[in-house]
């Protein structure tokens, strides 16, 4: 029934648009990588110019990496608020031999993501799930208790959002395999899972949009949304939307700075300069983590939260504000408050930072 019922949307997504747009994307000689980056954090920020020209390149580059990435933003940044969009996107990707669906429908598929309400409350569950001990405490001995047993925590009235999203993900198996991840459970089987959030998932498209989204991202992300979604069913308010306080922009060889992260290069430099010669952020690293790879840590997680994260339309629901909240402020690194004073710093340095950044992108510009 998933496949078919994918198969409707896929449909309708090929059929000939009613008003094609006819514009010319400028080419980016950039790397998938960059591509990639760009790509998600433009879509975040609701910047339709840039997200279609990182599409672009991304999808001419590495067609499968393109939609792989297309599916963990939609899950990871966008969420499941708009379930037609949702189904439409995991539908127009490759599936059964086919290839995906063409460069006209993907710019509309890429303009409404950029133009949808957003939510990080799937990562944020996740994030919570790994780092939040107080939530994880009762969940030790999950991986002890039989798989029948451990699935009874999918559908308690006492258990929260990140207790049973965290459960779902070490009942799956998936994308458990990097440092960090919760333990597997010993009988971890997708499909089982699957079966068993059948009564708790009970709208079928949610359900074939949670399936597929896991077969694309080999990731647990699709699971939260799944829970996020459910949640948001038993409050029919309907909120707005508000807007992320962005850091400014520098432009750096043509790109938005924000496009470099802690996976370039140039970035890893940045920080790492930064850590060293900002007196706001070098003392507050001294606070907040002890050897030089845990500041480096600190510093990647608060500058990812700083800048990379941000959301130009976030949904204004009073659960996911909470959780957004709560994982700026879990503290890391020993201090409840290692975050928040992270991205004080961040602010106090801001000038400083942008110019060793510039100086480290141009640096390993001269360098290719």
């Amino acid at each position: 029934m998933t496949n078919e019922l994918l198969l409707m949307y896929r449909s309708n997504a090929t059929e000939p648009l009613l008003d094609p747009v006819d514009e010319t994307i400028p080419y980016l000689p950039i790397d998938k990588h960059l591509a990639a980056s760009l790509l998600q954090k433009a879509i975040r920020r609701g910047q339709r110019h840039w997200a279609l020209q990182a599409g672009y390149r991304l999808f001419d580059l590495d067609p499968a990496r393109f939609w792989r990435r297309l599916a963990v933003i939609l899950f990871e940044d966008v969420g499941l608020g708009d379930l037609e969009l949702a189904a439409e996107l995991i539908a127009s990707a490759p599936m059964r031999g086919q290839a995906g669906v063409g460069w006209p429908q993907i710019t509309r598929l890429i303009s409404r993501l950029c133009e949808t309400p957003k939510t990080q409350a799937a990562n944020n569950l996740m994030h919570l799930g790994l780092y939040d001990f107080g939530e994880a405490e009762p969940l030790v001995e999950i991986p002890e208790l039989a798989f029948e047993d451990a699935a009874l925590w999918l559908n308690k009235d006492y258990a929260s959002l990140v207790q049973k999203t965290k459960v779902a993900w070490m009942l799956s198996g998936v994308g458990l395999g990097y440092s960090g991840s919760p333990v597997k459970h010993p009988q971890a089987d997708r499909e089982r899972l699957l079966h068993a959030l059948e009564p708790i998932f009970n709208h079928q498209l949610l359900h074939a949009v949670v399936r597929r989204g896991l077969q694309l991202t080999q990731l647990a992300l699709p699971l939260a949304a799944g829970f996020i979604w459910c949640a948001d069913q038993k409050d029919i308010n309907i909120w707005g939307t508000k807007a992320d306080l962005a850091p400014r922009v520098l432009i750096l060889n043509e790109l938005p700075s924000w496009v470099y992260d802690m996976y370039t290069l140039s970035e890893k430099r940045s920080l790492r300069r930064t850590a060293v010669e900002c007196p706001a952020i070098a003392q507050t690293l001294e606070t907040v983590a002890k050897t030089s790879q845990a500041k480096f840590h600190a510093l990647c997680s608060a500058h990812f939260e700083h800048e990379s994260a941000i959301l130009s339309k976030r949904i204004a629901n009073p659960v996911h504000i909470s959780l957004y909240k709560r994982v700026r402020t879990t503290g890391l690194y020993g201090s409840p408050n290692s975050r928040n004073l992270l991205y004080e710093a961040f602010n106090q340095d801001w000038g400083a930072f942008q110019q060793i950044r510039r100086e480290e992108v141009f640096s390993h510009l001269q360098s290719l």
